[in-house]
Parts: C-alpha cells; sequence; structure tokens
C-alpha cells in the first residue's frame, strides 16, 4: 500500500567525526523520521503503518522502542475500574 503524500525529510547532520559514527546518526534520524511519517500517515495504526512501510508489525514495533516512540490512545472508561488494563492492552495490541 503506498500513499500518494510525499513529503521531504530535511536533516540537519553534522559531519565531523567518524565515518560509522556520522552514519549511525544519520540512520537514527532518518528512521525515526520515517517512523513518525508512517504513523501518521496511517492515522497512528501500527498495522497500516508496517504496510506502508513494507515491514513486520513486529519489526516496526521494535524500531518504535528503540526510538522511544509510543502511542496512547484514550479509550471510553478507560482508567476506570478493573478492566481499564484490559482495554489498554486491547489498544496496543491493535
Amino acid at each position: 500500500m503506498l500513499l500518494d503524500v510525499h513529503e521531504k525529510l530535511s536533516l540537519s547532520i553534522e559531519l565531523d567525526g567518524r565515518f560509522h559514527d556520522v552514519k549511525d546518526n544519520l540512520l537514527r534520524e532518518f528512521e525515526r523520521a520515517y517512523l513518525e511519517h508512517c504513523l501518521r500517515e496511517a492515522s497512528m495504526n501500527v498495522s497500516r503503518a508496517s504496510r506502508v512501510a513494507g515491514i513486520s508489525r513486529k519489526h516496526l514495533r521494535t524500531l518504535m522502542s528503540k526510538h522511544g516512540i509510543t502511542l496512547r490512545r484514550k479509550l471510553e472508561g478507560a482508567g476506570t475500574g478493573a478492566g481499564a488494563g484490559a482495554a489498554d492492552a486491547a489498544a496496543d495490541a491493535a
């Protein structure tokens, strides 16, 4: 599933340093920006974002964790009563 939305990535990268360090910094910035873009375009739906990116949902979740990207969804009644934990888990599983 390809989106018709074109977004340009603008990165500012410091080129002073060792090749591998500069490359790692550039890759880290790209990964985070790309993940955020895919999630926005998929309305924060991890399954749809993984299809857009062409990677497995598990790998997308791994990258999200690596970059500290979390999704928070508020469900009606969440946070009250015994079922709140299950509602949070269901939102994360979606």
